[in-house]
């Protein structure tokens, strides 16, 4: 389905009918089918699952405005989404910058929230707490807001986005298409062009950054043992940004992408925290 949220519009894939709903949130680079192993079980179970394409991503309107792709705004978005559809409390699970997302809607908006699952991104406050060893983890979040770095993803047939996307089981499937549409993979940078890395750092370094707004939904977070783009620590560390209840579990022989590379693993624990939720 489609929606217009904000002035721009979402396609939504919905499934289930029951009168408990999950809202699953992917990351980049990828759409809501990301979650297709986890939305069969979750129905089965009697929830109503709702999986958006975010803004500039999959389905989604290819919104030009940069400024439209922060946490904040899609935040926004999503809980006007979840008005839009008369849901007045949801359990939310998010992934990579769907998890930013997702950090951003239950610090906002807790009451909408039963519980909360972040996969493999945790808590701002944990993510930006430097030291020389996250330091090293985030050259590509640099890279990805040079100049260049569509050019360099998509020289020879894409081997860059490729090498980068190793760990991903579709990885040949997404290079190619962002080979093919470059307007696509512009779209999809939106949302890291939102987020100035630089300027974070300096003012995390410096700082100037906002305090941490701690999250009072119960969270759930989750982290691929063998994830080769974000580190441990800054998912661990969250426990400290919360005040409420909080669950870390490693996810062994998975990667960034846990819900691909381990779906029942996954799912187990997703349905187990909600069922505790309920």
């Amino acid at each position: 389905m489609e929606i217009e949220l904000n002035g721009a519009t979402y396609h939504v894939r919905e499934h289930g009918a029951g009168d408990r709903t999950v809202i699953l949130i992917h990351g980049w680079p990828d759409d809501g089918d990301l979650w297709r192993h986890q939305v069969a079980a979750l129905v089965e179970a009697g929830y109503r699952v709702l999986a958006p394409d975010l803004l500039g991503f999959g389905k989604s309107e290819r919104h030009p405005d940069t400024g439209r792709y922060t946490g904040a705004r899609l935040a926004a978005d999503l809980l006007l989404m979840m008005d839009r559809m008369d849901i007045a409390r949801a359990h939310l699970v998010a992934h990579d910058w769907g998890a930013v997302v997702g950090w951003e809607m239950v610090a906002s908006a807790p009451q909408r929230f039963a519980s909360y699952a972040a996969l493999s991104v945790g808590h701002s406050g944990a993510l930006f707490d430097l030291d020389h060893g996250k330091l090293s983890n985030l050259w590509y979040f640099l890279l990805a807001q040079t100049e260049l770095a569509p050019e360099l993803f998509r020289a020879s047939d894409g081997a860059f986005m490729r090498f980068f996307l190793a760990g991903h089981p579709q990885r040949d499937a997404i290079a190619d298409r962002m080979v093919a549409e470059p307007d696509y993979l512009q779209a999809m940078r939106r949302i890291e062009l939102a987020h100035p890395v630089a300027e974070i750092l300096l003012a995390a370094l410096t700082g100037q950054l906002p305090e941490p707004v701690p999250v009072t939904v119960p969270t759930l977070g989750l982290w691929g043992a063998q994830d080769e783009l974000m580190w441990r620590p800054q998912i661990a560390d969250s426990e400290r940004f919360m005040e409420a209840e909080w669950q870390f579990e490693q996810v062994d022989e998975a990667g960034h992408w846990l819900m691909l590379d381990q779906p029942d693993r996954v799912t187990g624990l997703l349905m187990d925290w909600m069922e505790g939720h309920a």
